[in-house]
């Protein structure tokens, strides 16, 4: 793509397993024309993110909880009220601000839970596809270009793992979205945007 696009010199910026996929790119093509890495609400472990999904599962209400355990243990988790359940932890954590902003340009575009549950699983706490033993964070130390961490106050990926990420990439820095979930950028485009453009402006300094 950077070829037919003639794209020299870039500013590399992944969300969830965007950053994935730009970390596995840096790490395999190297950082030649690599300005910068952003990484927002990584998925780095997934191990670390099915954890965090735990913690984060026991900050909903005890009725919900019992819901979603209950349809685990019996296998029922298509069942409807599984299902609004789960709505209730995406409520908080994917899309924190709700009603959940429009954006125009996506309108009509239709989720693929198909390629979703192959890859990651039924949904964000339960890891069964092939994603499940994926885990880059041993290599994070290789990554020698300015980085930044981005998450959001109330994201699936917890400050306190962003933080932990940030201390394996030398020279790397974390920024938290107030308000915003995992969806930071749809939550508050415009702190996401300022936190962005602040760091591209020190590199390109």
């Amino acid at each position: 793509m950077r070829k037919q696009l003639g794209l020299s010199r870039v500013h590399l910026l992944g969300h969830s397993w965007g950053a994935s996929l730009a970390v596995q790119y840096v790490l395999t093509k190297g950082t030649r024309g690599v300005e910068s890495l952003i990484l927002a609400g990584p998925l780095l472990s997934t191990r670390d993110w099915i954890d965090d999904a735990n913690i984060l599962r026991r900050q909903l209400p005890l009725p919900v909880q019992e819901v979603l355990k209950r349809n685990e243990d019996a296998g029922t988790i298509h069942s409807q009220e599984y299902q609004d359940a789960t709505y209730l932890f995406y409520s908080q954590f994917f899309f924190h601000r709700q009603p959940v902003p429009v954006t125009p340009e996506c309108a009509g575009s239709a989720r693929n839970q198909d390629i979703y549950e192959a890859m990651w699983g039924p949904n964000e706490f339960s890891s069964t596809g092939n994603l499940q033993s994926f885990d880059v964070t041993h290599r994070l130390s290789e990554l020698q270009l300015p980085a930044l961490f981005v998450v959001g106050q109330f994201d699936e990926l917890r400050q306190e793992t962003a933080a932990r990420y940030q201390t394996l990439v030398p020279g790397s820095r974390l920024e938290v979205i107030e308000g915003a979930g995992h969806m930071s950028m749809v939550d508050e485009p415009q702190k996401f945007l300022q936190v962005v453009r602040k760091f591209m402006n020190t590199i390109a300094q």
